[in-house]
């Protein structure tokens, strides 16, 4: 068995408070509550002070919306979330979808009062599963969660690269986060505000052959290129470790519209042009491969 969850609990309505208390109490997972807090400052103290993996959120204490306050009053937000009211607002509902999107490797959810018992338990076996997952573990390891955060407001992904379990990945995404090796990524294509990774299996099973990401594909040059990324193109990127095979042009000045191409030896077997102002870097390249 997995190591207890560590909880504070957010409640100014006494009964309420000692409700979840009790029902914690006789949960099947193993809850250790730190704290319970009756307003917004000892919230914000407390959540900082002790760093919990679940907090219990009253959204009115004792003002309207006070709850989701907290949230953003925190700088680390890396750690669950279980929102507890007595109202059906609809604009709660969507704020809590909101932080959903936002507390990478975190999950938001709601429950109404009076609180059931058997549906906070499930809540609690659920979120206790999820926190063992790799994935999961990945996050809370590297503590990414307060750095991508800020995405909802840039409107694009940050370029985070980190070394997970001594592999190199690139991390990214607001809503469903995404941890990609780089040695799986053969290449990358710039799609308007988007960009889409194209993943080799490297003769392991992987979910997805392809990722998109909300980056400038100039950004991802930079953060890419002291791991062996080129840029052959304007709309690419290629991972030097795919390059199968280099095609210059003709001739000492390159033919109109094109610089050559590069072969990849990858699952999608693409072949990306070469721009004609980058046909003389990758005729370095071609002389000289990168090992």
């Amino acid at each position: 068995m997995s190591s207890s969850m560590r909880c504070i609990i957010v409640e100014d309505e006494y009964h309420s408070a000692i409700l979840i208390r009790e029902l914690i109490e006789v949960s099947p997972i193993k809850v250790e509550i730190l704290d319970v807090c009756r307003s917004r400052n000892s919230a914000i103290e407390s959540i900082s002070r002790h760093r919990p993996d679940l907090v219990f959120l009253d959204i009115e204490l004792p003002d309207e919306n006070e709850g989701f306050m907290i949230l953003e009053k925190l700088n680390h937000l890396e750690f669950d979330v279980i929102i507890t009211t007595g109202y059906r607002k609809e604009e709660y509902i969507n704020q809590a979808l909101d932080f959903n999107a936002i507390m990478e490797g975190s999950a938001v959810r709601m429950l109404f009062k009076p609180i059931d018992g058997t549906r906070l338990h499930e809540v609690l076996e659920y979120l206790h599963r999820e926190r063992n997952t790799s994935q999961h573990k990945s996050f809370r390891k590297l503590g990414l969660s307060s750095l991508i955060q800020n995405q909802k407001a840039e409107g694009q992904d940050k370029t985070i690269v980190a070394d997970v379990d001594g592999e190199d990945h690139l991390v990214f995404g607001k809503r469903t986060p995404e941890l990609i090796s780089l040695k799986e990524i053969c290449c990358c294509e710039a799609m308007g505000n988007y960009v889409r990774f194209y993943r080799n299996s490297l003769n392991r099973q992987i979910q997805k052959k392809s990722s998109i990401g909300r980056f400038k594909i100039g950004d991802l040059e930079k953060a890419l290129k002291a791991h062996g990324f080129y840029r052959p193109h304007t709309s690419y990127l290629v991972n030097h470790n795919y390059i199968e095979r280099i095609k210059l042009s003709s001739g000492k000045m390159p033919t109109k519209g094109t610089g050559g191409e590069i072969v990849l030896d990858c699952d999608h077997g693409h072949v990306l042009p070469i721009a004609r102002s980058k046909r003389n870097f990758f005729e370095e390249i071609k002389m000289n491969p990168r090992r």
